[in-house]
């Protein structure tokens, strides 16, 4: 089990910012969001599909697909070019690496020890977070979850930060439910992926020619919400993520 996390870190540690740059200059033809949307209590893959509209200078919704992949009401029916251009024109000035994410800040820090304070004896605050996958009863020892000195975490190495992350269940149900992905069609045939590295706030992966990259959180943020697509996603807070940290390190 442990070899086998340690080779699929060693993989993701490829993502870096050397990985490729270019602007794509390419026309694209259409555009496939996948997401996920509320169903009462659950949750459903949908799927909208987008085609180039050379009248208007924009990407419109195909009406014939819309009952086929589940869309909700909520999904915009246009998406301007321009959001597009800007995107794919600077998309590789924003990459980044897999080790600024797997890491510790102070504002991390001060985050999860705001959390934890907050956590205190409010049990629809935990049932919230779904931290019964690791609190059978529902409640936190503060002093215990707030041992583990500042540097310590900070000194944590990718590894053993991403090691953390990986082992057990996963902190909240925003993090298992986190899918999305943003498909480019060009006219050359060719095609990018952009999809989250992982739940917490994290990078965006770019799958483009072969090749994948890590971009910056905000950057792929800034490119769902012009899209109009932002509601249908959510990120846990990296207060959760050192969470999921501190726990994996007391019960080793």
């Amino acid at each position: 089990m442990m070899l086998r996390i340690f080779i699929l870190f060693l993989s993701l540690m490829t993502f870096s910012s050397t990985a490729f740059a270019q602007q794509l200059s390419e026309k694209v033809e259409r555009i496939e969001i996948e997401y996920t949307r509320v169903i009462g209590y659950g949750t459903m893959k949908a799927k909208a599909v987008y085609k180039y509209n050379p009248v208007y200078d924009m990407f419109t919704i195909s009406h014939e697909d819309w009952k086929k992949y589940h869309n909700a009401i909520e999904v915009p029916i246009g998406i301007a070019d321009v959001y597009m251009m800007s995107f794919l024109n600077n998309w590789y000035k924003s990459q980044t690496d897999s080790c600024s994410y797997y890491s510790i800040s102070k504002e991390d820090l001060s985050a999860y020890k705001e959390l934890i304070y907050n956590c205190r004896g409010k049990k629809d605050f935990m049932d919230y977070l779904d931290l019964s996958l690791y609190l059978p009863n529902d409640t936190i020892d503060e002093n215990l979850y707030l041992s583990i000195p500042d540097e310590t975490l900070q000194d944590l190495s990718c590894e053993e930060i991403y090691k953390a992350l990986h082992t057990g269940p996963a902190t909240t149900t925003i993090v298992r439910d986190n899918y999305f992905k943003v498909t480019f069609y060009f006219l050359d045939g060719k095609k990018m992926k952009i999809t989250p590295y992982d739940g917490y706030k994290s990078p965006w992966v770019v799958c483009y020619g072969g090749k994948n990259c890590l971009i910056d959180y905000n950057y792929g943020m800034w490119l769902v919400n012009n899209i109009g697509f932002g509601r249908f996603i959510l990120f846990a807070d990296r207060s959760l993520l050192t969470f999921h940290v501190v726990h994996y390190l007391l019960h080793q």
